[in-house]
């Protein structure tokens, strides 16, 4: 059906509570061939770009505060992140030696810190092993270490 400018065009079913989208991008121009089952556009709808919290989560930053006198900042959820992927996938925590492949026991992740001298990097052994509060307290340590020049 088409009014105007605008065109009605079916999509398929995304699931039960999805029912209205917005055509975002087209994928293909005007004359393109295009293949069966190859996408044609990008759809955007409410539930895929709103999350809503389940709880305050001021209430468990506060909480960390008090507990390890220190904010909880990202990169330490970005090394236990890059622990779980290295565990899932342990091909990309090995190495090659002659014609062996040698999966290590253990994952290190290494950090950049940021100075005004320049960028210092260091590796935090076995952060799988630690928990978040462990791994945010080497990381601010390595940090105050490159900042003095006592690294």
């Amino acid at each position: 059906m088409s009014v105007g400018n605008l065109v009605e065009a079916v999509v398929p079913q995304m699931g039960e509570s999805i029912t209205d989208g917005t055509l975002a991008t087209f994928l293909i121009e005007p004359g393109d061939r295009v293949e069966v089952n190859e996408p044609i556009a990008q759809v955007e709808t409410d539930k895929v770009l709103t999350l809503s919290s389940r709880t305050n989560l001021l209430n468990y930053k506060d909480a960390f505060v008090e507990k390890h006198g220190m904010k909880l900042g990202l990169m330490s959820g970005f090394v236990k992140a890059a622990v779980s992927a290295r565990q899932n996938q342990p091909i990309v925590n090995a190495v090659i030696d002659g014609d062996d492949i040698i999966y290590r026991d253990y994952i290190d992740i290494i950090v950049a810190v940021g100075t005004p001298k320049g960028v210092v990097v260091s590796v935090l052994r076995n952060p799988g092993i630690k928990n978040f509060a462990e791994v945010e307290k080497e990381i601010n340590t390595l940090a105050e270490k490159a900042t003095d020049g006592t690294i």
